[in-house]
């Protein structure tokens, strides 16, 4: 039997209370014409009306899984659930895409380029840009577009979580893909890292732009509400509830600067030492994967997804 090649995650959320089934239908169908035989198409929802659910199966019925969410829970819990109960369902797969709610993969190739970019270099994560919100600005000062067709992203920059490939090893040396701590904001700051800890690069595949409505069904719906979390703190402290450290504590371990951790460059949060890693990016010390591990990620005991309610669905 072939191996499964790609689970591709589509996510959307019905916190805000926005009605945003007809642009999700289109959007997954661009999903299904990128997908190959061995690539499985999910559906990640959260706080999903019962009506929407059932028309999304009316629309699509077997063609692709769905897993509900039916508790108010963060991107990354709602996302690494979903990886979790596809794996328990249907086997490991070589890497896991997640796809945010406002993307539209019209270019019916970018999965299968992003899977070469993937199979053919030290990626452990490959995304792609968008045409709005990608953080390219923000983080580099220009359009990427601009850049080879393969960008590898240095060790402490970053740019938005959008249309984005994780491999398995990833997932297997973390127990989980998205890093669970965050609340809002940030995440994607510590990326290049995860890569860095295990041997490994973030490349972006600049050539392929793929449409995007920024904030779609709300910025980190249920945990910045209204925008009060950056009127009122720094981003960088806002974390989960089962957190057991306040960031400003993690930043203060000694083993940051044991590692070479970074957090948050682009703000000046805590810079990463170069001297802890390669020529190549890759950590030249045995702290960082156990420090992200331990500090990023929550255990069993600190958080246990079996307990998320819920339902997988295969029709």
């Amino acid at each position: 039997m072939e191996k499964n090649r790609l689970l591709v995650v589509y996510n959307i959320c019905g916190i805000s209370g926005k009605n945003n089934i007809e642009y999700y239908i289109p959007a997954i169908e661009t999903l299904l014409q990128n997908a190959g035989d061995n690539d499985r198409v999910l559906i990640s929802g959260c706080i999903t009306h019962p009506t929407h659910k059932d028309m999304l199966k009316v629309q699509f019925g077997s063609k692709v899984d769905y897993v509900w969410t039916d508790e108010v829970r963060t991107i990354s819990f709602t996302f690494n659930k979903a990886v979790r109960d596809a794996v328990r369902k249907h086997g490991s797969f070589e890497g896991y895409v997640y796809v945010d709610s406002g993307c539209r993969l019209d270019n019916p190739a970018t999965l299968d380029e992003m899977y070469k970019t993937f199979t053919s270099s030290d990626a452990h994560m490959v995304s792609v840009l968008t045409d709005d919100d990608s953080g390219a600005d923000f983080w580099f000062g220009k359009d990427l577009q601009s850049d080879e067709k393969e960008f590898k992203v240095p060790v402490g920059k970053a740019l938005n979580l959008h249309v984005q490939l994780f491999s398995e090893d990833l997932r297997v040396a973390y127990g989980n893909i998205l890093p669970d701590i965050f609340a809002s904001y940030c995440m994607e700051s510590i990326f290049t890292f995860l890569c860095a800890a295990i041997k490994g690069s973030w490349v972006v595949r600049t050539d392929h732009v793929v449409h995007h409505v920024w904030s779609l069904d709300g910025a980190s719906s249920g945990f910045n509400p209204h925008g009060v979390i950056a009127r009122v703190m720094p981003p960088h402290h806002h974390l989960v509830p089962e957190a057991p450290r306040h960031m400003t504590e993690i930043l203060d371990d000694p083993l940051v600067k044991e590692s070479g951790f970074g957090y948050e460059e682009v703000q000046q949060i805590k810079m990463h030492d170069p001297e802890k890693y390669t020529e190549e990016g890759y950590t030249n010390n045995n702290h960082l994967l156990p420090f992200i591990k331990d500090n990023m990620y929550l255990s069993k005991d600190q958080f246990d997804y079996d307990t998320l309610k819920g339902a997988y669905e295969c029709l």
